[in-house]
C-alpha cells in the first residue's frame, strides 16, 4: 500500500494531465510491446565549464551537467526512431497461442525478436533519409531488434552505438497462469494482461507510473549525452517511446515537431531551452 501511495503522491500534478492519455497509450502500445531489462547505464559526466547558475542540475541523480560547446544549445535536435518490423509485429491479432505459448513469447523476446526483411530495409531507408545531418552518437534500447536497428544505421554513418537500458520496451504483462492446450485468440490475450499495468500493486510487472519515472530518467540521460556529444539518434519502441513523447510533451523548454511511430518511424524533437528541459523535480527515496 505504501509503494502506491508514494506513487501517487509523486505523479500527482502530473496525473490529472495524464491519466487518459495513458490508458489509451496501453492499450494500443501492449497490442506490439513486449518485455524490457530494468538494468542502468552509469553515464560518464560531461567536461567542462557549468552552463549558468547550476540550471543544468539533474536533481534525480545530484549530477551537473556540464557542457564544453555552448552552440550545441541552440535549436538541439533530438531523432527519435522506432525499431524496423519483425515478424512479432504483424502477428493477426485473430492468431492464437496457449498460455504457455504467449508466456513464452513475452520472456524471450529481448533476445529472440529479430528484424525481418521488411525491416532491414526500413531502417536502410531511414539511415538515407538522415544521412546528411550530422550525428554523432546512436543511442540504443538492449533488446536485439533495437540493437539490430542501430547496427544498420552505425554502418551507414560510421558511428558509435550507445546502449541505454531505460529505453527499453514496457513490459507486457504474462497470463498468471499456464495452460498447454486451449488455444486463445492473440488479441484476447493481450486484453487478459492489460491490466496488470494499470493495478498499481501488480508485482513483476511494469505500471504506468513506473513507465513515466523511467521516461524521466531516459530525458535527463538523453539529454546529457546530447550536450555532450551533439545531435544524437535515439533507437527504441513503440510503448516506450509513446510514453516518452507524451512526458516531453509536459516540459517546458522543448516541443515535439514530428511523431511517427510506426516502424522505421521518425519522430523529432527540439530543445528550445535546455535549462528548462532539464529541470526535474526532486526524486523521493
Amino acid at each position: 500500500m505504501s509503494t502506491f501511495v508514494h506513487s501517487r503522491n509523486k505523479y500527482r500534478k502530473e496525473m490529472p494531465l495524464m491519466m487518459k492519455q495513458c490508458v489509451g497509450i496501453l492499450v494500443k502500445s501492449s497490442l506490439r510491446s513486449l518485455n524490457y531489462s530494468t538494468k542502468k547505464v552509469n553515464l560518464p559526466s560531461s567536461p567542462v565549464e557549468e552552463y549558468g547558475r547550476n540550471l543544468l542540475t539533474a536533481t534525480y541523480t545530484h549530477t551537473k551537467l556540464k557542457v564544453f560547446d555552448m552552440t550545441r544549445l541552440v535549436n538541439l535536435k533530438i531523432y527519435f526512431i522506432r525499431h524496423g518490423q519483425t515478424d512479432e509485429n504483424i502477428i493477426p491479432l485473430q492468431a492464437r497461442f496457449t498460455i504457455d505459448t504467449f508466456n513464452s513469447m513475452m520472456d524471450s523476446s529481448p533476445l529472440s525478436v529479430r528484424l525481418n526483411p521488411t525491416g532491414i530495409k526500413q531502417v536502410e531507408s531511414v539511415a538515407a533519409q538522415l544521412v546528411h545531418i550530422p550525428f554523432q552518437t546512436i543511442v540504443a534500447s538492449p533488446f536485439r531488434r533495437a540493437q539490430e536497428t542501430a547496427a544498420i544505421l552505425a554502418r551507414r554513418w560510421n558511428r558509435d552505438v550507445v546502449t541505454l537500458d531505460n529505453l527499453g520496451e514496457i513490459v507486457l504483462a504474462k497470463v498468471p497462469w499456464s495452460g498447454k492446450e486451449l488455444e486463445i485468440p492473440f488479441w484476447l490475450l493481450i486484453t487478459m494482461t492489460t491490466w496488470r499495468h494499470v493495478w498499481p500493486w501488480t508485482d513483476d510487472e511494469e505500471t504506468l507510473y513506473q513507465a513515466f519515472d523511467r521516461a524521466r530518467e531516459a530525458w535527463a540521460e538523453l539529454l546529457n549525452l546530447a550536450v555532450q556529444r551533439g545531435p544524437i539518434v535515439v533507437v527504441s519502441h513503440l510503448g516506450f517511446l509513446r510514453v516518452l513523447l507524451l512526458y516531453i510533451r509536459t516540459r517546458k523548454g522543448c516541443q515535439v515537431l514530428k511523431k511517427d511511430l510506426g516502424n522505421g518511424g521518425i519522430s523529432i524533437v527540439q530543445v528550445d531551452d535546455l535549462a528548462e528541459a532539464i529541470q526535474m523535480p526532486a526524486r523521493q527515496a
